[in-house]
């Protein structure tokens, strides 16, 4: 890919978008918002070029739709008729399938990519699904793209996108919101605010390291911290008997389903 047009650059997008620049610093980049506000805000970071409208929209190898799942409707009115059928979609709405991307934009090539935020330090996860229309060096080299910034899992049950987006792509800020967690009940019990910020982010940092560089999955990890009736013993009873794991199953329930109405 040499060429991407992006129409809407929000915190995803703009993450995303940045991510992939990083690695790809040739890459010449269109962006669009109805205000131009985050449209030049990202491509001043990109080197990219801001449309001022819709009626010049440029012929890129690829179109990015990272607009809201609500502004679809909008966006497709005024997207029908200016993108070629044999254009290239990528999309990062949630909850939105293929089916309705193609029946309301005329384009056959459609990819969903459900990435997250930290694709902008290249850490992130992307979910990806390819149409039918997509070929095998398609798929090879947006996969590469991808690869780039995050690790990439490919699945060809679409549905399995709005499943798991609720968990990967909504992850960090369940992660993010441990660590305020965290760094407030520090700072309750005295340690100034800063070093209880700082002291929540290494938790996190250093427990997130150690995982990834173990030969051990997460349950065995936990057990090599827990003592039999020991202080960690103790805190996780407490998450056990107030039903942590079921409450965090209903979330991402939860965010499941709200992906399925923000597709309707």
């Amino acid at each position: 890919m040499k060429s991407l047009t992006v129409f809407g650059c929000g915190n995803m997008a703009s993450a995303l978008v940045r991510g992939i620049f990083e690695t790809n610093r040739d890459l010449k980049i269109s962006t669009y918002t109805p205000t131009k506000t985050r449209a030049t805000e990202l491509a001043n970071v990109v080197s990219g070029i801001v449309l001022d409208s819709l009626d010049e929209i440029p012929h890129t190898d690829a179109y990015l739709i990272a607009c809201k799942p609500q502004q679809f409707d909008e966006l497709s009115e005024n997207l029908k008729l200016k993108l070629p059928p044999e254009s290239f979609v990528i999309s990062i709405m949630a909850g939105v399938p293929t089916s309705v991307i193609k029946a309301k934009l005329g384009a056959e090539k459609l990819v969903r990519v459900m990435p997250n935020t930290p694709t902008l330090v290249g850490e992130g996860i992307s979910l990806m699904y390819f149409n039918e229309s997509i070929t095998v060096s398609e798929k090879e080299g947006l996969t590469k793209l991808f690869s780039d910034t995050s690790k990439v899992y490919t699945f060809s049950d679409e549905e399995m996108i709005e499943k798991l987006s609720g968990l990967t792509a909504s992850g960090p800020a369940y992660v993010f919101e441990i660590a305020r967690i965290v760094a407030a009940i520090a700072e309750n019990y005295g340690v100034d605010k800063d070093s209880s910020n700082e002291m929540a982010k290494q938790l996190l940092f250093g427990s997130s390291k150690m995982m990834s560089t173990s030969e051990f999955n997460p349950e065995e990890l936990r057990e090599q911290v827990t003592s039999k009736n020991g202080i960690t013993y103790e805190a996780l009873k407490v998450f056990q008997n107030e039903g942590l794991e079921p409450l965090f199953s209903k979330a991402i329930g939860s965010a499941y389903k709200r992906a399925k109405e923000l597709g309707k």
